[in-house]
This record gives structure tokens, sequence and C-alpha cells, in this order.
């Protein structure tokens, strides 16, 4: 797992991972390699208040599938 710990942007991550495949696909013993990271994707952070969502008497899981059909009408 590659991971931003130093907080920079998006360009960072996405030149440091093309450098870290470009070395891990000469070693011989990894057969292959890929990737889901999207740099060209936002990256959002949603944070749900559970308990006001329980006190409102609505479903969590009904809440994260609103917000993931929002998320994907979006882009």
């Amino acid at each position: 797992m590659l991971e931003d710990r130093a907080g920079r942007d998006v360009q960072f991550v996405s030149d440091n991972l093309d450098k870290f495949l470009g070395a891990a696909r000469k070693r011989p013993e990894i057969g292959a390699i890929s990737t889901t990271f999207l740099p060209s994707v936002p990256q959002k952070f949603v944070q749900v208040d559970q308990e006001k969502v329980l006190k409102q008497g609505v479903a969590i899981n009904d809440v994260y599938q609103a917000i993931q059909t929002f998320m994907a009408a979006c882009h």
C-alpha cells in the first residue's frame, strides 16, 4: 500500500505511484502489478454523524447508499 502521510497534492502521489509501479515491474518475482488509483477522479471525504442519523430514525445503510448514488451522479 502506498500512502501519502505528508498531506501533499494528488500529483505528488501520482508521480510517486508511477515510480513505484515502474520499479516493481522490473522485479521478476512480481508477475503483474496494477492500481485502481485514478488521479483525475476527485477524492472526497464524507463524515456521517451516526448518532444524529439514528435519532432521526434513518438506517445508516440508507445514508451511505444515498451518498454513493449522489457521488456517482456527480461524475
